[in-house]
């Protein structure tokens, strides 16, 4: 039934050493669901601690699936949880809003290795975005950001701007569109990126 099937999920999420790339696309999980998949995330970062390794998850998407900017991705598109490349992790469309999103945080901070971290149009206020933004400070090598269509105003857009120094050397494309109500993240980034020399590798921006 429904519940078992989660119950696996959970599992092997908590579970799979070689899990690289995780993709939730379009669940509605809300956010008490969100929590669980992010405690099955830290579950996978202490397993790899206890292991004397790092974790393998370089990718997770909460959203559409999107060509990935590192390789090929799976052809399969019907399954809710499925390895797409060795470096993404997708969440969108979800509805996790700031209920999960200390839960993400604590999460991405003992994983430490992601690389690329989508979360498009799920609810996130900015106390959740200052949250996240948070624990993905411990993500030296976050190439990619998407958080779309979530919210972030001042308060949110500040803590963007104040994690940034974090992803210098590998920073590739940095996604906000429709995040803030006002000017507040564009003014606020716009400063902190004046210097382009400091993000060398920064493709996009939006």
């Amino acid at each position: 039934d429904a519940d078992h099937t989660r119950l696996l999920r959970l599992e092997f999420i908590g579970n799979a050493p070689a899990l690289e790339v995780l993709r939730l696309n379009n669940n509605g999980m809300g956010p008490q669901g969100g929590a669980m998949i992010a405690g099955a995330l830290l579950e996978n970062a202490k397993k790899a601690e206890r292991e004397g390794r790092k974790s393998r998850l370089r990718v997770l998407v909460c959203g559409e699936l999107v060509p990935s900017q590192f390789g090929p991705t799976s052809s399969a598109n019907h399954a809710d949880v499925m390895l797409i490349h060795p470096y993404h992790q997708l969440t969108g469309r979800n509805r996790l809003e700031n209920g999960s999103s200390e839960a993400f945080a604590e999460a991405f901070a003992a994983l430490g290795t992601l690389e690329e971290v989508r979360m498009p149009q799920n609810g996130i206020r900015m106390e959740g975005i200052e949250a996240i933004v948070g624990g993905l400070r411990e993500n030296p090598s976050l190439q990619w950001l998407d958080l779309q269509d979530n919210t972030a105003t001042e308060k949110g857009s500040r803590a963007i701007a104040k994690s940034l120094p974090s992803w210098v050397r590998p920073l590739l494309s940095l996604l906000f569109k429709h995040v803030a109500t006002n000017f507040d993240l564009c003014n606020i980034l716009s400063l902190s990126l004046v210097h382009t020399t400091r993000w060398p590798k920064l493709r996009i921006l939006n």
